[in-house]
């Protein structure tokens, strides 16, 4: 591979880490405060029949009133949301120290990517935990719902709800293992010999 080549290389990679970060720090910062200064997680939207019967309406709304109120359960929701803003800030820092090709880039990136690494496995693993603490409730709730929808005539019959524990589970852990991949590979890709070698042309560019 040519110098150009490289140089071409190491500047793509910084701008796509640099986006990444800066919008995952504004996003991160976002929801932090709103978690700080709330009482965390709304109720999800829920997806019913016009016709649904009232039965029906209120044993949905029963199952995702308990399903907000878990993730407002959830062990240090309050500490984490707080260091949510932090540590979403460090990464909106780090994003801007790589759009002014800052030598000193790659070091605070890493430390922001690490700490929001172990972050977001505390995160997931508060409300994974929180979500098998009530359980019961929660699996009680789902069969009362498939109870309703099965006597209801206006639902077509055989139609069952979604298991909501398992899918908030399973979109609480694929979400956070995705959000530490990317992490991941920022904090490996902005330590390459390409992407250091345009830093460092840059400092050098600026002392001249």
């Amino acid at each position: 591979m040519s110098l150009a080549d490289s140089r071409v290389r190491g500047s793509r990679a910084l701008l796509v880490a640099a986006v990444v970060l800066m919008l995952t720090g504004t996003c991160g910062v976002g929801n932090g405060i709103v978690g700080v200064s709330t009482e965390g997680a709304a109720e999800a939207p829920r997806i019913l029949p016009a016709n649904a019967s009232l039965e029906v309406v209120e044993a949905s709304d029963a199952l995702h009133t308990a399903l907000a109120r878990t993730a407002r359960e959830a062990p240090f929701r309050r500490a984490l949301d707080s260091a949510n803003v932090l540590l979403s800030a460090m990464l909106l820092a780090g994003g801007v120290l790589l759009i002014l090709l800052r030598k000193s880039g790659p070091w605070w990136v890493t430390q922001a990517t690490v700490a929001n690494i172990l972050w977001t496995a505390a995160y997931a693993g508060t409300h994974v935990y929180q979500l098998q603490v009530n359980a019961g409730e929660l699996r009680r709730l789902l069969r009362e719902l498939a109870a309703a929808m099965a006597a209801d005539p206006q639902i077509q019959e055989g139609s069952l709800p979604m298991d909501e524990l398992t899918l908030t589970i399973a979109m609480r852990i694929g979400l956070a293992t995705l959000a530490i991949a990317v992490y991941g590979w920022i904090a490996w890709r902005i330590r390459k010999p390409d992407v250091r070698a345009v830093l460092e042309e840059a400092e050098r560019t600026r002392g001249t």
